[in-house]
């Protein structure tokens, strides 16, 4: 009747670029499952921390993640020292005004503090995933770029 499809089949370095292409995707699309679990559990634990830190993506904001996972280790930290690092990670765009203002932020935060301690280990296992699925990301661009199987 005429009514078929015709599918092209890659075959060769179209095929490997195909694979490589398919695997980049759903690995981009895990990573923005995982930031969205990241926004979540941070909501739930320390909502004010987006007054301070809006794109949760940026290294200073998942830093700061991963070495002050709760709200009571950031309000216990000293205004110098966490300026210092946030201002070094972020090239400049943070600084010691953002530092005291998360600290005051941490210290009179409405996030729940029951469980606080589950959550903050969710997070630091969301941010090993995430670390993992950037290095898998990186690797197949490099493939991507370099063209050989």
């Amino acid at each position: 009747m005429g009514h078929s499809l015709s599918v092209v089949i890659p075959e060769g370095d179209a095929a490997y670029l195909r694979r490589l292409n398919n695997s980049r995707e759903r690995h981009i699309g895990e990573r923005t499952a995982l930031l969205n679990q990241i926004q979540q559990l941070v909501f739930v634990l320390f909502p004010e921390f987006r007054k301070v830190i809006k794109d949760m993506k940026t290294k200073t904001a998942l830093y700061i993640l991963n070495r002050y996972p709760t709200p009571d280790t950031i309000g216990g930290l000293k205004k110098e020292e966490l300026g210092e690092e946030i201002r070094r990670l972020s090239m400049g765009k943070f600084g010691e005004s953002h530092a005291e203002m998360l600290i005051k932020l941490a210290k009179d935060t409405v996030g729940i503090e029951e469980g606080a301690a589950g959550l903050s280990m969710d997070i630091r296992h969301i941010l090993i995933q995430l670390e993992l699925v950037n290095k898998l990301i990186v690797e197949i661009e490099d493939e991507m770029e370099s063209g050989h199987p």
